[in-house]
């Protein structure tokens, strides 16, 4: 359960990232 846990963890903090990035290219 804790490996588990720690992979979605992961994988939201990536998504995050790639949504700001997103947005800042959209931006400029």
């Amino acid at each position: 359960m804790n490996k588990i846990s720690k992979i979605i963890l992961l994988f939201l903090l990536i998504g995050l990232v790639t949504s700001c990035a997103t947005t800042r290219t959209q931006d400029k």
